[in-house]
């Protein structure tokens, strides 16, 4: 059984296809200047099974900075993470395989999903 571990409220780029990508501060997602809405979302980091149907994303924690969100967070594609997988492992120079032996951070599951923001 999963559980929700830390939550975090940041921004992502709601493409047509309805997936949400470009997930990090408003500002930093405001940089990759794309046409497709930015949207006010939750991470949840969902704590058991990496790989269950829940899991939307993957991301990278970093361990010297453990109060901070997740980053270089990628969309789970289809049934397998391999291909988010792959994509998080081209964020390092030496893999991510060696940057988590080197204890550098960790790789989390997460829950994203599109949240409301109350009207001024």
């Amino acid at each position: 059984m999963n559980t929700v571990g830390r939550t975090w409220e940041l921004w992502a780029y709601r493409y047509e296809s309805g997936k949400l990508w470009h997930v990090g501060q408003h500002r930093w997602v405001e940089l990759h200047y794309l046409k497709c809405p930015i949207v006010p979302v939750t991470v949840e980091e969902i704590i058991g099974d990496p790989y269950a149907a829940d899991v939307t994303h993957y991301g990278w924690l970093d361990d010297e900075k453990p109060d901070r969100a997740p980053a270089m967070i990628q969309v789970r594609t289809g049934t397998e993470p391999a291909r988010s997988m792959m994509f998080l492992d081209m964020c390092f120079p030496y893999g991510l395989k060696a940057a988590i032996e080197h204890g550098d951070g960790s790789v989390v599951a997460l829950r994203i999903t599109e949240r409301s923001v109350p009207a001024p």
